[in-house]
């Protein structure tokens, strides 16, 4: 087995299982998968595993920081800005296809740092679903449920839950769906339907 082949194949299983924790909503536990992969990320470069790297690594970085201790959080924060500006050089020669992706990197450092994220999140929404990216739409549509929610802005929330359920229905992704009605019953507790 040809060692370069072999750092790819490894680190393409640490990229994927840290994009299904991102898809669950489980930060913490993507940041050990896309540590390890990142230690073979030169065998990508140029590569969409590159790409899909950044992708996640921006958005799990950035909502994983939080709760952290400063100098981590600092350090999560410095990595997920570093992330996002990556995906703006993939955007840079093809906005259809990246733009979405550098919204929502942007909308959870923003997330992250307690601005306001509702803005970033619904463009991140729009140009998702305005290019048929069902997957990444109904991933910044959960995102941004989960954000909006325990920032207090239940209404604003609710509607971008009301996206992920259509969103990951139109994806299939049926494994999202206790994370989805979990949330669902947090918007009721907060009194909103």
């Amino acid at each position: 087995v040809e060692t370069t082949g072999l750092r790819s194949d490894v680190m393409s299983v640490h990229l994927w299982s840290a994009a299904l924790r991102v898809h669950q909503g489980e930060h913490g536990a993507a940041l050990t998968h896309l540590d390890a992969a990142e230690r073979d990320l030169r065998s990508a470069l140029g590569s969409p595993q590159e790409f899909t790297f950044h992708l996640y690594a921006a958005v799990a970085r950035a909502l994983g920081s939080q709760g952290r201790p400063t100098l981590e959080r600092r350090s999560l924060l410095r990595a997920a800005r570093g992330s996002a500006d990556t995906l703006r050089k993939f955007a840079k020669s093809s906005p259809q296809n990246f733009g979405h992706h550098v919204a929502l990197a942007d909308a959870c450092v923003a997330a992250a740092e307690g601005g306001g994220a509702a803005k970033p999140f619904d463009e991140a929404l729009r140009l998702a679903t305005g290019g048929g990216f069902t997957r990444d739409a109904a991933l910044t549509a959960f995102l941004a449920a989960r954000h909006l929610l325990a920032a207090g802005e239940s209404r604003a929330a609710a509607q971008f839950l009301a996206d992920a359920r259509v969103q990951h229905a139109r994806w299939g992704a049926d494994g999202v769906t206790p994370r989805l009605e979990e949330l669902a019953r947090d918007l009721r507790a907060a009194g909103v339907e």
